[in-house]
């Protein structure tokens, strides 16, 4: 029988850790939460597409308020600033249940209560439920973005505003990528690494540190010389200092006089 080489080895468990660490950063959907208007962080601990889609649902409010009918039509056409990429308004109609404002025109008018997302939730008939006027409630489902037919993990504040129940939210995937490019990369690279040994099977924990040596060594070898690097070029901007200034001082110098006996 033939003995699997090490670097076979390395590459097969690298495919078996890659496959353990997108199940390991997969999020459970969670319930309707409370939250207060003036932190999303208060729910969700995210900031950036969090707190634009609560700063939008602000702005909706007082819209709909003050002009109900054309409010409904300007977040529908994502005009005045309600529609920032993905992040969209979207209103149901709290007596009958349909949709009354959303970016896709073909939703318009239809009963929101029968949507479900792919975990079976019916999301708008629990956002009917818990929506209240001068309450944010947050809310995660499965939801296809508006130029697609793909669900994807998706998080919405609603509130209740006269005879409406309105929301704005943004993507899961969106969010994440604006908290991991806010994170160092070595923090980062040591997260992924602990996510990995997490859920490692004992039988690849051999070749994983194997493979880790192995990395290690080299970037060892590399960082020594970079550092090696490092000091010749600060003994060459020595040497080119003193050679500039050399002549500098020793400019307009008068020879010493010789000693007379």
């Amino acid at each position: 029988m033939r003995t699997p080489s090490p670097r076979g080895a390395a590459g097969g468990a690298l495919l078996a850790l890659g496959a353990l660490a997108l199940a390991a950063v997969a999020a459970p959907t969670r319930p309707a939460r409370a939250c207060g208007w003036e932190s999303a962080t208060s729910c969700s601990g995210a900031t950036g597409a969090a707190d634009e889609a609560r700063w939008m649902l602000k702005r909706v409010v007082a819209a709909v308020q003050a002009d109900e009918p054309s409010a409904l039509r300007a977040f529908s056409r994502g005009e005045g600033g309600f529609r920032t990429q993905d992040t969209y308004v979207f209103c149901i109609n709290a007596a009958d249940g349909r949709m009354s404002a959303y970016p896709d025109p073909k939703l318009i008018g239809q009963d929101a209560r029968a949507l479900r997302d792919t975990a079976g939730r019916a999301f708008a008939a629990e956002m009917l439920d818990v929506a209240r006027e001068d309450t944010l409630t947050e809310l995660s489902y499965s939801f296809p973005r508006p130029d697609s037919t793909v669900p994807a993990p998706r998080t919405a504040f609603v509130t209740r505003v006269k005879d409406q129940v309105c929301g704005a939210g943004y993507y899961d995937a969106d969010a994440a990528e604006e908290a991991e490019a806010a994170v160092p990369a070595d923090r980062r690279l040591a997260q992924f690494r602990q996510r990995l040994e997490a859920g490692m099977p004992a039988n690849l924990r051999p070749d994983w540190a194997a493979f880790l040596a192995a990395l290690d060594g080299r970037l060892g070898a590399q960082e020594a010389a970079l550092a090696k690097a490092r000091e010749g070029v600060r003994a060459a901007e020595t040497a080119l200092t003193t050679a500039a200034a050399g002549p500098a001082s020793s400019h307009g110098a008068r020879p010493a006089a010789s000693a007379r006996h």
